[in-house]
């Protein structure tokens, strides 16, 4: 099952969520934010969405 995991560049937890999604995935994706901590949504929402749209395009292409 595909999976994507995005995670900001100044969060501790980041590294931890793509290791994590690895493990459960053979289709996972990992998108690191630039300068974004915790809260991808209210800190950087544009590249949020830009990684989903990414991520479904090749989901979909893959299909």
């Amino acid at each position: 099952m595909p999976t994507l995991t995005v995670g900001g560049t100044l969060s501790t937890s980041g590294p931890l969520m793509a290791a994590t999604g690895a493990e459960v995935s053979r289709r996972h994706t990992n998108v690191s934010v630039a300068g974004a901590g915790h809260w991808i949504p209210e800190e950087a929402p544009d590249a949020l969405v830009d990684a989903w749209r990414r991520w479904q395009q090749d989901v979909v292409g893959r299909s």
